[in-house]
């Protein structure tokens, strides 16, 4: 699951790992190339975090390939999901299962963000849809007619995106709580 770096401290290091200050996106794909992206929280992402992010949301017939965080493991144990996991540096696990989908999705999204000059954790959520729609484009159109089928998407169709509602939080995340580290007050 990628992570967004949020703003540090000017005059402080940086901490090692994942820390409170990075923002944990819950990220899935199947086999029909369909997105999922939630924004879960800061921090490290726990059992019940994933159970928030997945509870009734997963298919009776369907398989998940993680890798070993504990985490997805109680919940697929917890929930009867049958589940693969990949351990850290390894391409494969012993029955042929890969993380490579997953992870080209998360390089993908990376590279998309680099075109922007930062990305704002308030707006995240509409990097996020903005890039799933992109990738869902290129899966379901050819490239000749992209142009004309997103022109047509985003000048006809109706939407909910209104000055009003832009710059509203939509992230879920609690600014507050993640900067009471830097004594931010509004």
């Amino acid at each position: 699951m990628p992570r967004a770096s949020k703003p540090r401290k000017s005059h402080g290091g940086s901490k090692r790992g994942i820390s409170n200050h990075q923002v944990y996106i819950a990220t899935a794909i199947d086999e029909h190339d369909t997105i999922y992206y939630k924004i879960v929280g800061t921090g490290h992402i726990t059992s019940n975090l994933v159970k928030a992010t997945f509870n009734n949301k997963i298919a009776s017939n369907c398989k998940f390939i993680t890798d070993c965080n504990s985490s997805y493991e109680s919940f697929f144990k917890e929930n009867n999901i049958p589940y693969e996991q990949v351990k850290s540096g390894t391409h494969m696990n012993n029955n042929g299962y890969t993380l490579s989908n997953i992870n080209s999705l998360h390089s993908d999204f990376k590279d998309f963000l680099t075109k922007f000059k930062g990305v704002s954790t308030k707006h995240l959520k509409g990097y996020l849809g903005w890039f799933s729609y992109i990738k869902n484009l290129n899966y379901t159109v050819e490239f000749l007619k992209r142009k004309s089928v997103f022109f047509h998407n985003i000048f006809i169709k109706n939407t909910d995106i209104t000055t009003s509602n832009m710059y509203n939080d939509t992230s879920g995340i609690d600014f507050f709580s993640v900067y009471e580290d830097y004594n931010y007050h509004a």
